[in-house]
């Protein structure tokens, strides 16, 4: 009880400091993140998720052959460590206000769903059946994605930003990071993005 306490408290904290009505859904996406991690990782000192942890709510074959199918979801908000989390938040912070910025949040909440399960059914298909994968980095792909289909419309897009969402792709040389599920999700925001196409008004970059 007292391990729940600490984790809302902390992520309504957060929250409050990230809420404006221009980015709403990031931050609470943030805080959700947040909430879980410390919620699952107070056992170990707040330094990483157990074992059993990852194996019941992270995404397997195993576990929905078992039909534990909201693994789907729970996946995204368990991290492995506070690394991986710090890496996750970090990227969903300046990727989701921009997307949110630029497509609102009802859309930008349809694309992170999307590339979530995007990244899911290739996670599926790929991994070995009882290696479970965790984290919020393929539905964040999604809005990675979306931001380079609108600077390849708009011509804006260069070698080195295509190189770098290559290297975050493959996990910057990390082991263990789950690259089918990135690249899952980046195709689904690129495929998004070309469908949406920008209007008049330009990507806002913060």
């Amino acid at each position: 009880m007292l391990q729940a306490l600490i984790a809302l408290s902390a992520s309504l904290i957060l929250f409050s400091l990230l809420l404006r009505k221009e980015y709403v859904l990031t931050g609470i996406i943030i805080a959700a993140n947040v909430f879980t991690y410390l919620l699952t990782t107070s056992p170990n000192g707040y330094i990483q998720v157990n074992v059993e942890t990852a194996l019941k709510y992270g995404l397997s074959m195993a576990n929905i052959k078992a039909g534990a199918y909201w693994t789907l979801l729970t996946s995204a908000f368990i991290h492995a460590n506070i690394l991986h989390l710090a890496l996750n938040m970090y990227a969903l912070y300046i990727f989701g206000i921009i997307s949110e910025n630029h497509i609102g949040s009802v859309k930008a909440a349809i694309l992170y769903m999307a590339s979530l399960l995007g990244s899911d059914m290739l996670s599926l298909i790929v991994l070995p059946a009882y290696t479970p994968t965790v984290g919020a980095s393929g539905a964040i792909f999604g809005y990675i994605g979306l931001v380079l289909s609108f600077d390849i419309i708009t011509k804006k897009v260069s070698i080195s930003e295509v190189a770098t969402i290559m290297i975050w792709v493959l996990g910057m040389g990390m082991a263990g990071v789950n690259v089918a599920a990135h690249a899952a999700g980046l195709l689904v925001g690129l495929a998004f993005g070309l469908m949406y196409k920008p209007q008049d008004e330009p990507l806002r970059h913060t």
